[in-house]
């Protein structure tokens, strides 16, 4: 029996390997981006604000933009990329966020990964973001499909299908904050379903407060989702107790 547990998770680490491999491919073909993985470089990086417009560039490069004529490249250039002067300044971060309606831990992520590379810009950046979430939702949904079915069998196959499915390769190569909800929405069924079969304690409620925390701060409407699943716990857990 314990053979054939390793098999299977040697086979789920090939199976990752090969389902990553695949992404990157699609990744690497990437050629073009949508206006919100602009504003995803945006709010993380840019020195005057989400909104590009003349007034907070006027005042932050000193010479007046006249819109109908050129504009330079490099104006556009330094609205998605991190200057040598903003470089870890995440109250920049904040300030832009606070024109938008997004919660601040996806940014965060993307203005420091931009930081190490200072005037310059590249869909990597984000994208390498989404490699390595991809790869921690896989071992979450494998652990909670072997939690649901008693079986690492059909975890394996849970696994197989959601990473080789078009809606996750196509949230994946999305450079957004959509690419890291899976996480935590995987993660807070997981630990509910995890919680129902063992006993509450101060563990367990440090692990709910950095789910709650870390979930929220990334997009809004994760906290809906674990406030249905906590009214469902609550739900389930008193009446297992009577």
């Amino acid at each position: 029996m314990k053979k054939k547990i390793n098999s299977y998770r040697i086979l789920f680490i090939v199976i990752i390997f090969i389902q990553i491999a695949l992404l990157i491919f699609y990744m690497n073909s990437k050629a073009g981006f949508w206006l919100d993985e602009v504003y995803s470089y945006t709010l993380a990086n840019s020195p005057c604000g989400k909104i590009f417009s003349q007034e907070n560039y006027k005042d932050s490069y000193s010479f007046d933009i006249i819109w109908n004529r050129w504009i330079s490249g490099q104006l556009f250039k330094n609205y998605i990329s991190v200057g040598f002067d903003n470089r870890f300044d995440y109250s920049k971060v904040y300030n832009n966020l606070q024109q938008d309606t997004q919660p601040p831990v996806y940014f965060c992520l993307i203005h420091t990964i931009c930081s190490f590379f200072p005037n310059d810009f590249s869909k990597w950046f984000g994208l390498s973001l989404n490699i390595i979430f991809f790869f921690i939702t896989q071992l979450i949904l494998f652990n909670l499909s072997n939690l649901i079915f008693n079986s690492e069998k059909k975890a394996l196959l849970t696994c197989l299908l959601y990473g080789f499915s078009l809606a996750s390769i196509d949230n994946f190569i999305f450079i957004g904050s959509t690419a890291m909800l899976p996480l935590f929405y995987l993660w807070a069924l997981y630990f509910f379903i995890k919680s129902l079969k063992s006993k509450l304690s101060t563990k367990v409620f440090l692990e709910l407060l950095i789910i709650v925390v870390l979930g929220g701060l990334t997009h809004y409407s994760f906290l809906l989702y674990v406030i249905i699943l906590s009214v469902v716990f609550v739900f389930i857990h008193s009446n297992k107790q009577d």
